[in-house]
């Protein structure tokens, strides 16, 4: 430990010393009492001097640069984030320069890119446009696009739909023609025979009409004839497809309703008169679903 050693000894002149240099006898008694009281007092506060400076030089001092008369100081060292400037007069702490310029990043057609360090610094800013195409999308919602939206529409019943332009238009369906239906028995039926039949579609609605031989096996059964579409439908009641069925011989009637089977159809029920081959003219009208 650096430490000071003093020796406050002092040595009592005497008398025949004092008087080679001292003009006076009065002078030499006057010496001598203010040398009495020097060799008292003097050694002790020196002895208190030396203690307080061999503790002032042990003590824990923040120093900017090693020093050999301290022994325990603390020389102060700055990381990259810190600078230090030492002037004669001043000790300037302070933050080191990160690179970025200073200015203003983001606003209101741009967003700010920031890169942060460990100590929160911002060592890389720039600014992109503000637009999707600078934005991640997430997986659930995503972004309006002109092509997305229109990918997103289709056409559908008297709509035409141009996913090229975007342009929708109302169209009205307006279809004609004939066609000869498949018979299948259900019940009671020994043998059927459709004929050509004639249909018209306005928009969504088919109207059907035609005639259907039918050779029931038993008299007073219901009896169950299938007949096919012109239009397939999806139709989601039998009540959605409904009509009528006349014979020509008896003037028995019966129904015409939606077949639920797959594939959806038109199905004639009525109760046979007997076993004798009926003609049946039915008509009915059904919406395209």
């Amino acid at each position: 430990m650096a430490s000071i050693t003093v020796s406050p000894v002092t040595n009592i002149l005497p008398r025949d010393e004092l008087a080679k240099f001292l003009p006076n006898p009065r002078a030499v008694r006057a010496f001598e009492g203010m040398q009495t009281d020097v060799t008292e007092t003097i050694p002790g506060a020196v002895a208190q001097i030396v203690d307080l400076t061999n503790s002032l030089l042990a003590a824990p001092y923040i120093t900017w640069a090693e020093t050999p008369t301290l022994e325990n100081e603390r020389p102060l060292a700055v990381t990259s984030t810190l600078t230090l400037a030492i002037t004669t007069t001043h000790i300037t702490l302070g933050l080191a320069q990160s690179g970025v310029t200073a200015g203003v990043y983001g606003g209101p057609s741009s967003i700010p890119v920031l890169t942060v360090d460990q100590y929160g610094r911002v060592t890389q800013a720039s600014s992109e446009a503000l637009n999707s195409d600078n934005v991640t999308e997430g997986s659930v919602h995503t972004f309006f696009t002109d092509a997305r939206a229109r990918a997103a529409l289709s056409g559908g019943d008297s709509i035409d739909y141009n996913a090229t332009t975007g342009v929708i238009a109302v169209t009205q369906t307006l279809d004609s023609g004939t066609y000869t239906p498949t018979a299948t028995a259900i019940a009671n039926v020994g043998a059927a025979t459709p004929y050509e039949a004639q249909y018209l579609r306005v928009g969504q609605t088919v109207t059907v009409s035609g005639r259907v031989d039918v050779t029931p096996t038993a008299a007073g059964t219901l009896t169950r004839l299938k007949l096919s579409v012109p239009v397939p439908s999806a139709l989601g009641q039998n009540y959605q497809l409904a009509g009528t069925a006349v014979s020509a011989q008896t003037s028995d009637a019966g129904a015409v309703l939606g077949n639920m089977d797959t594939p959806q159809s038109a199905e004639v029920r009525f109760v046979a008169p007997g076993t004798a081959s009926l003609l049946l003219f039915y008509s009915y009208t059904y919406t395209v679903a």
